[in-house]
Parts: structure tokens; sequence; C-alpha cells
């Protein structure tokens, strides 16, 4: 047993395994501790995956719909800027119900380009063919 922890690169993984397990214990801690609850944690996350100026479709607690697009995000709240109006509202994540997109932006530098999972797996089909036909004609 002692040979085995005279070599340095045995001694780096061991501390590495017990900080990474340490961590991962910690995280449920952490993550409670931001004051969002779980319903709040998921609009929050669903609003991350669109970059600012994203063209969405909340649907608010109060049964209300408002279309436009997205502003700052930040750990409490988020801005929205209403298409109707052009009022710029700042909503915390409990008012918000769902969060809906039809994949259009407004503004410079937000585009988003959308490609579809099966075009990606015919890609791959495809360029995989041409690995076997090549690997055949040698």
């Amino acid at each position: 047993m002692n040979a085995l922890f005279s070599k340095p690169w045995v001694v780096r993984l061991t501390l590495t395994c017990i900080v990474a397990s340490v961590l991962l214990a910690c995280a449920p801690t952490i993550q409670a501790q931001a004051g969002l609850d779980r319903h709040d944690r998921k609009i929050h996350k669903k609003l991350l995956k669109y970059s600012q100026g994203s063209y969405l479709h909340l649907v608010l607690h109060s049964s209300s719909d408002s279309y436009g697009a997205l502003g700052t995000v930040s750990e409490a709240s988020f801005t929205f800027k209403n298409a109707d109006s052009n009022a710029v509202s700042t909503y915390s994540y409990s008012d918000i119900a769902r969060v809906n997109t039809d994949r259009e932006t407004i503004g410079q530098g937000s585009e988003h380009h959308y490609i579809r999972p099966r075009t990606l797996i015919i890609a791959g089909v495809l360029a995989a063919g041409a690995g076997v036909a090549a690997m055949e004609v040698r």
C-alpha cells in the first residue's frame, strides 16, 4: 500500500477524486441557496438558452400573454421588450408560467441558425458511406 502512494500521479488522482466528490456533494446545497424554487430555476435555465434579442412568447401566471424580445437575464429576473408597445419590462421568474419561441430573432448579431437533427444524421450517414466507399476503392 505504501508503494502505491509513493507515485505522484496516484496521489494527484486520489486528491482530484476527493475534491470532485466534495464538490458534487455540495452542489445541491449551493443551488438551494440561490433563492429560486424548482420552477423558477427551470424558467431561468430555459431563458439562458436564448440569445439576447430572441423573439419569445411568454405565458404569465395571470393568464396573459406577452410577445417580444428577450433582454438581459440575471439571477433573479430578466428584461423583456414588448413587441406591441416597445416597453421594456422586468419580470421575475415566478411571474412566468411558460416560455415559447417562434425561432425568430430581433436585433443585430442575434441570428440563430437552426439545423434539424435529421439533417445532421443524414450528413453523418453520407460521410460514413463515403468513407466506406473510399476504403473499398483502395
